[in-house]
């Protein structure tokens, strides 16, 4: 015999193996062209036959080992299959409560500026894609109208279908609306004349249909053209719920009259507070707004509309006060605004400080530059209003002399911020921030500056810092003052870049030592929704939808 059956697979095994040597002679045949002698015919062709007869064998074995293999897989495949289930059914997600997975979804929504990046293909995100996963997910994310709220429509990207936009709006309760209007260019090609004019008016149209359910509306962040401003007449006595007003305009040369037309309607939003105008070119619809209500004031305007909106608002809690034309102050008759209330203010020119009276203040931040010195007007601001605010933030180009200065001046301030802006060149960034580093690090020679400062923060928004940059001044200044024995109080440091920042594997070292110290050192990096809006909370910023 030739083969036998494995007893306990069945597979075809050998029952002997051909060691029969090869010669010579068939050696030597084989690697030529001679033909074999007479003699030799016999031997060969019992070789050739008892080889034929081994491979057939070895096909029958390899035939059935195949069929073998492919039941085996068959079999795994299934229990693959089983398993996946059974871990599908096991996974911990199934048991998470509706309510948390609902906390869940809610931070899976974009952003303003990522959902008009998305626009045109929402389908494709949170929340609606989180009706295609399973029916459970469904049930529970039209269970939760909150999640369905926030309603943006773009203005020069592809608009939201209305059949989609209905639904979305059936789904959700209060409404917090981000509408950029599109405002087409007048010196554009006559070629896009048609498809520009049926832009804005399907734009209209998604505008009125929102304006059906205005009673709804807790938010309203828009860009407002020209086409829009007769729609807003609906709009009258049809705002109970709104909150929050961000306006900005798609042009600056709109008419007064377009702004009264548009404020008009929002003379009797009986729960509007919070207030954001960015922009505001015509300079006439502040006064007309409800002032008396508001306790969050964020405004671009001229000065002269800023002051009798301030006198009527006693009951601002947070104010960004900027001013256009700076020269207005300096003709500008004594005059004082009580802000009894107000805890936190930026403002874009110090002189603005002379004429507010703001006892509860802890938080203040400044435009400076590198002619500006605030120190007098500070501290008189401070006397005058007996408040004793806790934190500073400078922006711009500022002196760390002058810096350095208002802190020891003031040791109520115990945060510092140094927020590097886009109006810097990339050395002058560099040359701001080395050089506060700089003044900030204790050393053998001169007087500590601040040492009751507990927390630093930096916000570097424009000029990208050269990948190369040497950041052992930022960890020199750290360990200053966290030197054992230090009578310094820094506990808190906030690194906040849109850049991602090169540290070496030194200044990554520092860092972590630093940290297991107990300094409570965050570093955040990236053009990223999270970052920008750390950043602009920093002078009280409106998180503008473009």
């Amino acid at each position: 015999m030739l083969s036998s059956r494995c007893s306990e697979c069945g597979s075809v095994k050998s029952s002997f193996f051909d060691k029969t040597p090869i010669s010579s002679r068939h050696q030597m045949l084989s690697t030529t062209n001679e033909p074999p002698e007479d003699a030799e015919l016999a031997v060969l062709r019992d070789s050739a036959s008892t080889t034929n007869a081994r491979l057939a064998v070895l096909e029958e074995g390899i035939a059935e080992l195949r069929e073998r293999l492919k039941q085996l897989q068959s079999e795994k495949s299934a229990l693959n299959a089983l398993q996946e289930e059974n871990t599908a059914i096991l996974s911990p997600i199934r048991r998470v409560p509706p309510e948390i997975l609902a906390e869940i979804f809610s931070w899976t929504l974009p952003g303003p500026h990522e959902a008009f990046a998305l626009a045109g293909e929402k389908a494709k995100h949170s929340p609606w894609i989180l009706g295609h996963i399973c029916g459970r997910w469904r049930a529970i994310a039209l269970s939760v109208p909150s999640l369905w709220s926030l309603i943006h429509v773009a203005g020069r990207t592809s608009v939201d279908p209305l059949p989609m936009l209905r639904t979305q709006v059936a789904r959700a309760r209060a409404l917090k609306i981000h509408f950029v209007g599109f405002e087409p260019d007048s010196d554009s090609d006559s070629d896009d004349d048609d498809s520009n004019e049926s832009r804005s008016t399907t734009q209209l149209e998604l505008f009125d249909f929102l304006a059906e359910h205005s009673t709804r509306w807790e938010e309203l962040n828009i860009v407002i053209t020209s086409f829009m401003v007769p729609h807003f007449a609906a709009l009258c006595g049809r705002l109970p719920s709104l909150k929050r007003l961000w306006i900005q305009w798609a042009r600056e040369d709109m008419q007064n009259q377009d702004t009264v037309d548009v404020t008009r309607c929002f003379q009797t939003a009986c729960s509007l507070v919070d207030v954001g105008v960015f922009k505001d070119g015509p300079h006439t619809m502040l006064p007309l707004l409800p002032a008396q209500q508001i306790t969050s004031y964020r405004v671009d305007t001229s000065w002269e509309i800023h002051v009798p909106v301030l006198k009527l608002a006693p009951n601002i809690v947070e104010a960004r006060i900027f001013v256009l034309d700076y020269s207005e102050l300096d003709s500008w008759p004594d005059a004082s605004i009580e802000l009894p209330h107000l805890q936190r203010l930026y403002t874009s020119f110090h002189k603005v400080l002379d004429f507010i009276r703001a006892p509860a203040l802890t938080e203040i931040a400044l435009t400076m530059e590198t002619v500006d010195d605030p120190q007098d007007t500070l501290s008189n601001f401070f006397a005058r209003s007996s408040c004793t605010p806790r934190r500073l933030c400078v922006e711009g180009t500022p002196v760390p002399g002058v810096t350095a200065e208002m802190l020891n001046k003031h040791p109520c301030i115990t945060s510092l911020t140094l927020l590097i802006d886009e109006d810097n060149s990339v050395d002058e960034s560099v040359d701001i921030f080395n050089r506060h580093l700089t003044m900030l690090t204790v050393d053998d020679v001169g007087p500590v500056v601040s040492p009751h400062l507990h927390e630093i923060r930096f916000g570097v928004v424009g000029p990208t810092f050269p990948n190369d940059s040497d950041y052992s001044l930022f960890i020199k200044m750290l360990q200053s003052r966290r030197a054992p024995g230090s009578s310094c109080a820094l506990a808190d440091v906030l690194f906040l870049t849109y850049d991602s920042p090169t540290f070496d594997s030194a200044t990554l070292s520092a860092m972590d030592a630093l940290r297991e110290d107990g300094l409570n050192l965050v570093v955040r990096s990236g053009n990223t929704a999270e970052v920008r809006w750390a950043i602009k909370r920093f002078v009280y910023r409106v998180p503008w939808i473009y």
